[in-house]
């Protein structure tokens, strides 16, 4: 065993770097073997390590570089939480309370830059900020802030798009705000001027994660699919919160969707599906995390669905639906918990039309 011992000390005294050739002349031929089969383990697994650290470091740089961009449908992307709806809300009741001429003004005004009725429908978030920029221009008592007002209490949308946007031009400190609040109100009913209201917010305050996340979804709309990913890795990088990881992983789940990257859009809405589980968990009664948590099932069933898996796809809808059914059962009066509830039906229908269960999606349908 001699001749092997040699061979094996030699081996070691070159494998081993500068400054380690401590083994003992005399080491019995046992240990200096077991010494080999130590050093052989950890190098290979020093090796592995190198090799993942190299694959860690491509997916980031190419999650970062934003290459595979496409321009799916961002669903919901949503200027508020909960709380702020609610205190939006809040305010609005106020306002209304105040007087019946500021109540009167309020209506107005949601009146003109509500979407047409044949319109898509916004989600219930954008609705909020919607709100919350009708509320923030009443109150606003700068002299081109009432004349808006007045001007869209009057009907006339186009002059109050124009008189914000050539107040947002002139303003020197706070223009972001304006121009968001710009956006906000274009939103739905004026699209080339709501994406151009929100292209100047991002430029001025591109760390705004609700600004990248409407910028992207308005960059879509316009068919600037590239434009609306890097708009969606902008709001990733931004985001702060739970339930902004969570906006920001369907967002770019949407774009790898359109981009025909099915894996990787999968990967992304399994990723928002742990967080908004973990919210819902954390927050049983909350109907926000309630409803994001059916938003994920439901994304990952629509791309289970392009990727051929029906089965799958047909438990991810049906457990979205449950979560729904409780929401309206919960909120008989929601007209978005009734919408939702509807919503998810349908999909189940279409997926079990695809199935070939044409009763059970007569059922769903009916």
């Amino acid at each position: 065993m001699s001749d092997l011992a040699g061979w094996v000390r030699d081996g070691l005294l070159q494998i081993l770097p500068d400054g380690l050739d401590f083994i003992p002349a005399g080491l019995p031929d046992w240990a200096l073997l077991l010494a080999a089969s130590i050093v052989i383990l950890v190098v290979i697994g020093l090796i592995l390590n190198k090799i993942l650290d190299v694959i860690r470091k491509s997916r980031k740089g190419f999650r970062d570089s934003g290459r595979v961009l496409g321009g799916g449908p961002i669903e919901d992307p949503s200027p508020a939480t909960k709380e702020g709806q609610a205190a939006i809300q809040r305010r609005l009741d106020q306002f209304r309370a105040e007087s019946t001429e500021q109540n009167a003004k309020i209506e107005a005004i949601l009146a003109a830059v509500s979407p047409p009725a044949e319109a898509t429908t916004l989600g219930v978030e954008e609705e909020a900020a919607k709100k919350d920029a009708v509320i923030d221009l009443v109150s606003d008592t700068a002299p081109a802030a009432i004349e808006a007002a007045q001007v869209f209490a009057a009907g006339d949308v186009r002059a109050g798009f124009d008189s914000l946007e050539q107040e947002a031009r002139s303003a020197e400190t706070e223009a972001a705000v304006k121009w968001r609040r710009l956006g906000a109100l274009a939103t739905g009913v004026d699209t080339a001027r709501a994406r151009t209201a929100y292209e100047q917010a991002f430029e001025l305050r591109p760390e705004d994660f609700w600004t990248c996340v409407e910028l992207a979804r308005l960059r879509r709309q316009a068919g600037d699919l590239s434009a609306s990913g890097e708009a969606a890795i902008a709001a990733e990088k931004v985001a702060r919160t739970d339930r902004e990881r969570f906006i920001a992983d369907t967002g770019l789940g949407d774009v790898l969707v359109k981009a025909g990257d099915l894996s990787g859009a999968t990967a992304r809405f399994e990723a928002s599906l742990k967080v908004s589980e973990r919210l819902a968990e954390t927050n049983p009664g909350s109907a926000e995390a309630q409803r994001d948590l059916s938003v994920s099932m439901n994304k990952l069933g629509d791309v289970l669905v392009k990727a051929g898996d029906l089965s799958g796809a047909t438990a991810r809808f049906e457990a979205s639906l449950k979560v729904r059914e409780r929401l309206a059962e919960t909120n008989p009066g929601s007209a978005e918990a009734q919408r939702d509830l509807s919503v998810s039906m349908n999909k189940l229908g279409d997926v079990l039309v695809k199935a070939g269960d044409l009763s059970g999606a007569t059922a769903r349908f009916e």
